[in-house]
């Protein structure tokens, strides 16, 4: 993580967007999912990803003081979206649920554009 951000910073030391991973829901597997694949995500629960987002989260704000940055929760605005899965899937998304992460995405960035007095409301 540190060395993304030391590489954004080099690269383009304007500002960024950091958004946090998705929900899994494991109650989406089907039963036909081999044993390999269900031992892979046995470990991915809601606590689990809150808290390697909670992690990443600590590593940018410790580490980069000089990037800017805002972040799109797409943890929050998955964790009630089983049904936005694809059928059987327990972590990819359909274009729905990807489409308001990236607007989300978006309202962010306008908001680092946005000068005083400008509204980039929608």
């Amino acid at each position: 993580m540190a060395q993304l951000v030391s590489d954004v910073e080099r690269i383009a030391p304007l500002r960024a967007v950091w958004v946090r991973t998705t929900a899994v829901h494991m109650d989406t597997m089907t039963a036909e999912v081999d044993a390999h694949t269900r031992d892979k995500f046995e470990r991915a629960t809601g606590p689990a990803i809150e808290q390697l987002n909670n992690v990443a989260d600590e590593a940018l704000r410790r580490a980069h003081r000089r990037l800017r940055w805002s972040t799109v929760d797409a943890f929050a605005l998955t964790t009630t979206r089983p049904d936005g899965l694809f059928p059987g899937d327990v972590r990819h998304y359909r274009s729905e649920v990807i489409e308001a992460i990236s607007k989300q995405i978006f309202i962010s960035l306008l908001g680092q554009l946005s000068a005083p007095g400008l509204d980039v409301s929608l």
